[in-house]
């Protein structure tokens, strides 16, 4: 079998597993980036007490505006994150979890632990590191390279 290197053939398949995880939850399903939106923020609101507005969302995914705007739109759209004001400086908006939202991620992030012990059941301790590592690696290398310049 020829070995699988399309980024985008296991993002699919990793996607389709996240659809199966649990059928009767249909409703609470989130793509990955919005999920991990989701995410980024609860940790850096919940975990670290810091304020995320849209531009840190945008450097830390190396993601253009419009494309954080249009899914902070969708999460605002169902209820899940509020954008507010900064008192410190107006033109930026903080964005927070909702109650609504919080909820939907913690429901959603056990269906994720699922998928990724799934995913990694078979992966020794020293594997699961040297991937962490390697992934690591492409993130770096995303931040470093803008593609659209080439």
């Amino acid at each position: 079998m020829r070995p699988v290197t399309s980024i985008h053939y296991i993002y699919k398949n990793i996607e389709a597993m996240f659809k199966r995880v649990d059928p009767g939850k249909e409703h609470y399903y989130l793509p990955p980036i919005l999920f991990t939106y989701l995410e980024f923020i609860y940790y850096k609101n919940n975990i670290l007490h810091e304020e995320v507005n849209q531009s840190t969302i945008e450097k830390e995914f190396v993601l253009p505006k419009a494309s954080v705007n249009n899914a902070l739109n969708i999460l605002e759209e169902k209820r899940y994150v509020n954008r507010v004001e900064d008192k410190l400086d107006k033109r930026k908006k903080l964005v927070s979890l909702t109650p609504k939202g919080e909820e939907i991620y913690l429901i959603v992030a056990k269906d994720h632990d699922l998928v990724s012990e799934a995913l990694f059941k078979d992966f020794s301790k020293k594997e699961r590191e040297t991937l962490a590592k390697l992934l690591n690696k492409v993130v770096i290398n995303i931040r470093k390279e803008k593609l659209d310049d080439k």
